[in-house]
């Protein structure tokens, strides 16, 4: 993280954007380095929350930490972190385990036009995954819907156009529907508008 990253994630909030940070993010400055700053090292007052401790849990068990969800629900967590209290982001999670009991799990904290949310784990590296369930209210109060089936990754990339890696990552085939207008750069033609990814199976595609 520097400043001028921080800025610009400022900036897309304060506008009306939802910024997800996850744990071990905002951590090291560009350099790779620790800092003397509070962590996430220039966004603490955005995102609302510090963390101010580190705790990893292997493999992921309910009887090391788990995340207790509003409606009392329980899912284990992998690596969690610790924020200090006292601050003005709302959290919805909370750890359930050890020292690190009764601490936030998720905030949501209001900015400027937009919302900042602290996710104090891994994504992905859980199961039942509890990032499925952030995404979701997320979504909800953003009024969207993801933009690919479960297991499938969409990275987009721009360089005067923009350029999307579709990655399978399920080890069975799923469909997806892009829509009209893209071209698949591996293929060197037109890509259809909805397509079957074989298992593992990747495309780019231009719009």
């Amino acid at each position: 993280m520097d400043y001028e990253l921080a800025q610009k994630v400022r900036k897309f909030v304060e506008q009306g954007g939802t910024f997800i940070l996850s744990a071990h993010s905002a951590v090291k400055n560009r350099a790779n380095a620790m800092t003397d700053l509070l962590k996430p090292i220039l966004l603490t007052d955005l995102f609302g929350v510090e963390v101010t401790d580190i705790q990893c849990y292997q493999p992921p068990s309910l009887k090391k930490n788990a995340i207790r969800f509003e409606d009392s629900n329980r899912s284990p967590g992998q690596r969690l972190r610790r924020r200090s209290e006292g601050h003005p982001g709302h959290a919805h999670r909370h750890l359930d385990r050890d020292y690190m009991k009764g601490s936030p799990a998720v905030t949501e904290n209001k900015y400027g036009k937009g919302t900042a949310v602290y996710y104090a784990s891994f994504f992905n590296l859980e199961r039942p995954p509890p990032d499925a369930a952030l995404h979701r209210r997320v979504w909800t109060q953003a009024g969207c819907s993801p933009a690919s089936p479960r297991d499938i990754e969409v990275t987009r990339r721009t360089k005067g156009k923009p350029y999307y890696f579709v990655l399978n990552h399920d080890d069975e085939s799923v469909a997806i529907r892009p829509g009209p207008g893209y071209f698949d750069l591996l293929e060197n033609a037109p890509a259809p508008a909805a397509m079957i990814l074989k298992p593992f199976e990747y495309k780019l595609l231009r719009k």
